[in-house]
C-alpha cells in the first residue's frame, strides 16, 4: 500500500512536492473510498487519487518520476548502464547541477517503510531506509556522498540484519547503484519485501510502453481467458460498461513473426451477437481503441484488486469514453472484495469525474505551472468547497487553479 510519494528536482518538479494517499478527517465516502492501513490503525488510506492540470503542467512528469524510481531500483545493479537519466530541473542554474531526489512511504508485508535516494547523472549521492516494524522508527541504513572527501559515508543501524555480509554489500555497491538493489541481489532476506514491493506491487503504465509491443506486456494475463470463472469476470465487467460482447477467444499460435525469433502473439477474437442471436466474429483490429484498451487493462485491473497492488496509469481517459472511465473508477471502488487494499492513481482531463458522489476532496489533485515554469502539486482538500459543490464546475471556473492559459493569437497580414 502506498502512503506517500515525494519528488524534488526532477523534470518540471523543482521544489519538494508530495502526493499523499492518507485520508483526511472528512467523513464523505468514508467506507467506499478509504480503508484502514494494516497494523497502522491511526492511518486511513485512500483507494484512489486522480490528478488534473493543463497540458505540460507536470501530470505525466509525476507518473514518470514514480516510474524512474521503480526502474532504477530494479536496474541500478546492471553493469554498463551508462549515465543515470535523472533529468533535473534545467530552468534554474542551481538545480540543473543538483541531485534529483525521490522517496516512497509504503506498507509491505504489514510493515511501514520510508525509502528514498538522490542521484546525479553519474552517481547516487544519498540513500536511506527507515522501517517501522514496531511502530517506532528504526534507521536501517543511510549512505551519503561527501563532496569534500570524495568518500561515501555510511550509517548502518543495529536492526539491519546480515552480520559480516553487510560489509560485502557495502563494498559491492557501485557509486552509480543502490545499496538496496545490491543487497537484495546478494540475498538479503530482510530487504526483499522492500525490493519486491517496487518490482511486483507497484504497477505503472505510462508512455514508456509502445503500443506496437503492448500485446507482449499482457501475455501473463492471457491464461485468464482459459479459466471459465476468470473469463466471466472480465466479460461481466466489460459488458457492465455497455460493450455488448458475447465472448472473447484467445488462441495461441506457434508460428514466429517474420524475420524474428519472436513468437507470434495470440489470435484474439471478439464474439458479438446479431439480431438473430447468431455469433459474429470480430478480429481485434475491428474493435474500437476504447474496447481494445479495456481488453488489455481489465485483466490487469482485476489482478490488481485480487493481489492488492498499486496501479498507476497516465491519461486513463485516453481512447476511453468518459462513462467507461467512470465505470472503471466505480468498479474499483465497489469491488466484490470490500476489504481489498488495492489502490489506483491516474491522471485525467475528464472533468465529469470531479463529482462529490464519486470522489472525496482529498482524492483530487492538481498540477499547475508556477512563474518559473516549475510544477506545483496540491490537493482539492486545500480548498473549502461548499458541501455538495460541483467540483467540476468549480474547476472549470478557475476556483482551484490548474487550468490552461490560452493567449490571444496574433495574425500578421
Amino acid at each position: 500500500m502506498l502512503i506517500e510519494f515525494g519528488v524534488m528536482n526532477y523534470r518540471s518538479f523543482k521544489e519538494q512536492e508530495q502526493l499523499s494517499l492518507v485520508a483526511n478527517s472528512g467523513k464523505e465516502l468514508h467506507i467506499e473510498n478509504t480503508f484502514h492501513a494494516p497494523h497502522e490503525q491511526n492511518i486511513r488510506l485512500l483507494k484512489s487519487a486522480i490528478i488534473y492540470g493543463a497540458n505540460a503542467a507536470g501530470k505525466s512528469n509525476l507518473i514518470t518520476a514514480m516510474y524512474f524510481m521503480k526502474r532504477f531500483i530494479i536496474e541500478s545493479t546492471r553493469e554498463g548502464q551508462g549515465p543515470i537519466d535523472c533529468a533535473p530541473f534545467l530552468l534554474d542554474s542551481y538545480t540543473s547541477s543538483m541531485p534529483s531526489e525521490f522517496e516512497m512511504i509504503f506498507i509491505s508485508d504489514g510493515v511501514r517503510y520510508q525509502y528514498g535516494f538522490a542521484v546525479t547523472p553519474t552517481r547516487v549521492t544519498k540513500e536511506w531506509l527507515i522501517a517501522y516494524p514496531e511502530k517506532r522508527p528504526q534507521h536501517w541504513f543511510e549512505r551519503e556522498y561527501n563532496n569534500k572527501t570524495n568518500q561515501e559515508e555510511w550509517k548502518i543501524g543495529s536492526k539491519l540484519l546480515g552480520g559480516r555480509q553487510i560489509d560485502l554489500w557495502k563494498k559491492s555497491t557501485r557509486s552509480d547503484a543502490l545499496f538496496l538493489s545490491t543487497a537484495h541481489q546478494l540475498n538479503s532476506e530482510q530487504l526483499k519485501p522492500i525490493y519486491d514491493w517496487f518490482s511486483k506491487q507497484l504497477i505503472i503504465l505510462n508512455h514508456n510502453h509502445h503500443r506496437a509491443y503492448q500485446v507482449y506486456r499482457y501475455y501473463p494475463f492471457f491464461p485468464l481467458f482459459e479459466k471459465k470463472q476468470e473469463k466471466e469476470k472480465i466479460l461481466n465487467f466489460m459488458n457492465a460498461l455497455d460493450l455488448k460482447i458475447s465472448d472473447i477467444r484467445v488462441e495461441n499460435r506457434e508460428e514466429k513473426i517474420e524475420g524474428t525469433d519472436m513468437k507470434a502473439p495470440p489470435k484474439i477474437t471478439f464474439i458479438h451477437l446479431n439480431e438473430k442471436n447468431e455469433e459474429i466474429a470480430f478480429n481485434l483490429d475491428m474493435e474500437s481503441d476504447g474496447t481494445i484498451k479495456l481488453f488489455y487493462e481489465v485483466p490487469r485491473l482485476l489482478k490488481v484488486l485480487q493481489d492488492e497492488k498499486i496501479l498507476i496509469i497516465d491519461e486513463i481517459d485516453n481512447s476511453l469514453h468518459p462513462s467507461l472511465v467512470r465505470g472503471l473508477i466505480k468498479y474499483f471502488r465497489n469491488s466484490v472484495d470490500k476489504q481489498s487494499k488495492a489502490q489506483i492513481i491516474c491522471t485525467s482531463h475528464d472533468v465529469s469525474l470531479l463529482d462529490p458522489e464519486l470522489l472525496r476532496r482529498d482524492q483530487i489533485w492538481f498540477v499547475e505551472k508556477k512563474q518559473d515554469n516549475s510544477t506545483d502539486l496540491y490537493s482539492l482538500a486545500n480548498f473549502s468547497p461548499r458541501k455538495n459543490e460541483a467540483f467540476g464546475k468549480g474547476y472549470l471556473e478557475g476556483r482551484y487553479g490548474a487550468l490552461p492559459f490560452i493567449g490571444e493569437w496574433q495574425f500578421n497580414d
